[in-house]
């Protein structure tokens, strides 16, 4: 089976390992595991059996900068990826990343399978200190959810 993983993290070098990394490691043992790599963390960088897929162009600021700019690539990276690479099933975990790959999945028949724990509001608003930027986030968050996740799930690909 061919799986792509979109994270919530850097996969790379976020310094600490998430249950993603426990998973889907165990996972590319029998399965072709694809991760999207967000320049995000500054730690070494983790070996890995997955297949890795460069989706930076502007390696800058934290996290909120670094989504935002990079979005556009997030989109054509993750298109790329599903349409390239034979892609039987998504997992999406990350929210912004998340969105596009939905997109793609549904454009390719592709089963989405949600990772939700950054996908609810006040979880990915708690990463941030400032009131106003916490509230953009959740209010975001809560719109990307809503309309990314309720949509009308993609027919069946054949066998």
């Amino acid at each position: 089976m061919k799986i792509l993983l979109v994270s919530t993290q850097d996969y790379l070098h976020h310094p600490v390992p998430s249950r993603h990394h426990y998973i889907f490691e165990e996972l590319a043992k029998r399965h072709e595991v694809h991760v999207p790599h967000f320049h995000v963390s500054q730690g070494p960088e983790r070996r890995t059996r997955l297949v890795v897929h460069e989706a930076t162009r502007f390696a800058k600021g934290g996290p909120l900068v670094h989504y935002t700019l990079n979005a556009p690539t997030h989109f054509r990276v993750l298109e790329e990826i599903v349409r390239d690479c034979g892609i039987d099933v998504v997992v999406a975990s990350h929210v912004l990343a998340g969105m596009a790959v939905i997109r793609a999945a549904r454009r390719h028949q592709v089963p989405v399978v949600f990772d939700l724990k950054d996908w609810f509001p006040d979880s990915a608003a708690a990463y941030y200190r400032n009131r106003i930027a916490r509230r953009l986030i959740r209010d975001g968050v809560w719109y990307v959810t809503r309309t990314g996740v309720t949509a009308s799930p993609p027919s069946r690909r054949p066998s």
